[in-house]
């Protein structure tokens, strides 16, 4: 495949679960339907939004097969593979690729501290295990290592490592890395607040948890953009933006799963150790949500 296959918004899916912690699959399959439905390109499964790294490799294969099954060919799917260990995370993308998904994506390994040489062996080992093509996962906020234009370049000499989805705040770095990697490789952002300077710094698209939210207004964003609708995207940008800050001041992962549930669809608590939320508490957090409805009209039912 090529970057033109990949380019466009997606959402980095919420992983719904039961009440006893199990993958729902028939909200994921409403999820699916819901992206479908309002344009995006695909899906991003099992990435930080999704809680990939709190979920046993059995849910992720589980939450990608059936991802895979629902979406068809509407959705193009991205299955994120990263784990602490590069058996298993190659393990997780072999079992991707048999089961449909269209590329695998991964965050260099956490917890010890690994050089570039280090991660380039575990990149590589993934890359080497799939035909499909591979998205690195830069995501310095997350993992506290910056990932250098040098590094990437080196990378994506690899076969199958087509691009990667960067998400940081820093776009003198990512200015630095789409001047420099090849035109055959893509860059998504992964800011949702700022997918308009990614686009204007030459990303190819975005990948997301607000998108979950606002499929359309991010798919519409992404559209408007290409035709140069500048002052439309920029307003919309700002829309969302505020939306953005209130849940991040709320306290992040916990109250977006709350909104998933306050826009219809109920993806259940996040994991522990994040905050479950009492029925008061989201009640009360439903009444100042209010406050975006007409935000939230702007994407299909």
């Amino acid at each position: 495949m090529s970057i033109m296959d990949f380019e466009g918004v997606y959402s980095a899916t919420f992983t719904p679960l039961t009440d006893t912690g199990e993958p729902d699959l028939d909200m994921q399959a409403r999820l699916v339907d819901f992206h479908a439905s309002n344009g995006l390109a695909g899906l991003y499964l099992c990435g930080s939004t999704g809680e990939g790294p709190m979920l046993s490799n059995d849910a992720r294969k589980l939450l990608t097969r059936n991802a895979v099954d629902v979406a068809g060919d509407r959705l193009k799917i991205i299955a994120h593979v990263g784990h602490t260990c590069t058996d298993d995370a190659v393990e997780l993308a072999e079992a991707a690729e048999a089961d449909g998904a269209h590329a695998v994506s991964s965050v260099h390994p956490i917890y010890y501290s690994y050089n570039d040489e280090r991660e380039h062996r575990h990149y590589k080992a993934i890359a080497d295990a799939v035909s499909v093509p591979m998205i690195i996962y830069a995501h310095p906020i997350m993992t506290g290592k910056e990932m250098s234009a040098e590094h990437l370049l080196r990378l994506f000499e690899v076969e199958n490592i087509l691009g990667v989805k960067y998400t940081g705040m820093d776009f003198y770095s990512m200015r630095n890395i789409s001047d420099q990697i090849p035109k055959d490789h893509i860059i998504l952002s992964g800011s949702d607040e700022r997918m308009v300077q990614g686009l204007v710094f030459g990303t190819s698209g975005a990948i997301g948890t607000t998108e979950n939210l606002l499929p359309g207004p991010f798919s519409e964003m992404y559209t408007r953009f290409q035709n140069d609708d500048i002052r439309w995207v920029m307003d919309m940008q700002q829309q969302i933006n505020a939306l953005i800050r209130f849940l991040l001041t709320k306290g992040g992962l916990t109250y977006f799963k709350a909104a998933m549930r306050y826009v219809g669809f109920d993806c259940g608590p996040a994991k522990l150790p994040f905050k479950q939320l009492t029925e008061q508490e989201y009640t009360d957090f439903a009444r100042e949500m209010e406050q975006f409805d007409a935000l939230f009209a702007r994407s299909k039912a």
